[in-house]
């Protein structure tokens, strides 16, 4: 399921992003709550790897251990999550792959 939406919450920047799901199974409360963070970061200029800590950090404080994060121009994988607790999308010419994991 690709959608297309526009994200204009930055609350940091006031800054419009384009963004396209690639892949949401969460509720959309939760997918706000992540693309907020990802927001933030890309506000900030963070590097990938820094992205991928805070990120991961911040969704284990709200909904509790164990996530992942990955962010690349490209990947691909196969892996195991808890099932409504997994987004992918694309924002600013990178991918980004978050899930809890089981």
């Amino acid at each position: 399921m690709k959608m297309a939406s526009r994200y204009n919450r930055g609350r940091h920047s006031g800054k419009v992003y384009d963004i396209t799901i690639s892949i949401a199974d969460m509720s959309k409360k939760m997918q706000d709550f992540i693309i907020e963070q990802v927001v933030e970061c890309l506000n900030k200029g963070w590097h990938p790897k820094k992205m991928c800590r805070f990120i991961r950090e911040r969704c284990n404080e709200k909904y509790g251990p164990s996530w992942d994060c990955f962010v690349s121009r490209e990947y691909y994988g196969s892996f195991a999550y808890v099932p409504r607790h997994l987004i992918g999308f694309e924002l600013n010419g990178l991918s980004f792959l978050i899930f809890k994991g089981t």
